[in-house]
This record gives C-alpha cells, sequence and structure tokens, in this order.
C-alpha cells in the first residue's frame, strides 16, 4: 500500500448522464500521478423518495454556459461605494 498525500475526496450527488462529465473534469484538473492515479467510486442511489430523484435531476440538468455564475468575474460584479465622508 502507498502512502497517498493530498488526498481528495468528492461527495456529492448527480443525475447518470452527468457522470462521465465529472469522470473527465477530474482527469483534466490533474489529480493523482503516474504512480498513484484518481479512483473514482459511483454509488447508485437504490431507494428513495420519487420527489428527491426528480429534484437531483432538476438540481443537476446541464445549465447555460451563458448564465452561469461561476463564469462571472466576482471582481469585475463588486462596486465600492464612493460616498464616503471627508
Amino acid at each position: 500500500m502507498q502512502h497517498r498525500e493530498h488526498n481528495h475526496r468528492i461527495s456529492g450527488v448527480t443525475n447518470d448522464d452527468r457522470v462521465a462529465q465529472l469522470i473527465e473534469e477530474v482527469a483534466n484538473a490533474g489529480i493523482g500521478s503516474g504512480k498513484v492515479p484518481f479512483d473514482i467510486i459511483i454509488v447508485s442511489m437504490v431507494n428513495g423518495s420519487p420527489d428527491y430523484f426528480d429534484w437531483v435531476k432538476l438540481q443537476t440538468m446541464e445549465k447555460d454556459a451563458d448564465v452561469a455564475f461561476y463564469n462571472i468575474d466576482p471582481e469585475a460584479e463588486m462596486k465600492g461605494l464612493n460616498n464616503f465622508v471627508t
């Protein structure tokens, strides 16, 4: 067993359509190495409320990238106040 430095663990819920994209994103992030590649364990949920499954599908749908919050530069959106007292 080899010691792993800087382990990364991601826990989350997604729909089946997004699993392949998750694997690609992890691989593109450069996590792991030639000696210790990254591991991904996918566990299917076998029991749950149909309403919860519908909610997960809705929340994990791929959104239009033009309106995604992660594509907005926060520095550009920050506006300082200029009503200071002298």
